[in-house]
């Protein structure tokens, strides 16, 4: 094991830079596809950085990489009613600038969770939002469309979800009353379903 420095663990963990407000949840993902991770602070928001070719950072584009923590902004407050057409949406448009910084009001985070190649946050009003790649429906848009903005996922609004979780390659979200959710790749039976379908 290494020794821990001033710096951090070297070579391969190093303190991540501060940001403003405590961290309430932080979810780091290092495997040989992908690395990513994500912050939701007390102040609702959320900070990205490392892999992004699948728009996993939220940061409105397919960027290979974010060297830094930049603050995911302009979550959308409202639900469209078809994920497929809002993700095709946003893949269309990341060629474009960053996205807008939030309006007042705007969505406040509260928790977050990092997959191999997609993410998954909550509201604190219990809006489940998912950015990244859409293969195998990690993302739960109803397609494999990857998403580069945080596309909202109005089917688990209503149901009161508390906990979201990334896998690999799915996807799950835990209500207050105890039922969970799951979609993504069912390859392995990791959906636990009892079949090897992709949901």
């Amino acid at each position: 094991m290494r020794q821990h420095t001033s710096r951090g663990i070297d070579p391969f963990l190093a303190l991540a830079p501060p940001l403003p407000g405590s961290v309430t949840s932080t979810r780091h993902l290092s495997n040989r596809a992908a690395c990513l991770t994500l912050r939701a602070c007390t102040k609702g928001q959320l900070a990205s950085w490392g892999a992004g070719e699948f728009g996993q950072l939220g940061h409105g584009s397919e960027e290979l990489s974010h060297p830094l923590p930049r603050f995911v902004r302009g979550l959308p407050p409202a639900a469209p009613s078809d994920g497929c057409a809002a993700a095709a949406a946003a893949s269309a448009a990341s060629g474009a600038a960053a996205a807008p910084p939030p309006s007042p009001g705007s969505v406040r985070l509260s928790r977050a969770s990092a997959g191999a190649s997609h993410s998954l946050v909550l509201s604190s009003s219990g809006g489940v939002y998912a950015c990244g790649q859409g293969l195998f429906g990690a993302v739960g848009s109803g397609c494999d469309a990857n998403a580069v903005s945080m596309l909202p996922l109005p089917r688990l609004w209503p149901v009161g979800v508390c906990i979201v979780a990334c896998g690999d390659n799915h996807s799950a979200a835990l209500t207050l009353d105890g039922r969970l959710f799951v979609w993504g790749r069912g390859k392995y039976g990791q959906l636990g379903l009892g079949d090897f379908q992709n949901r």
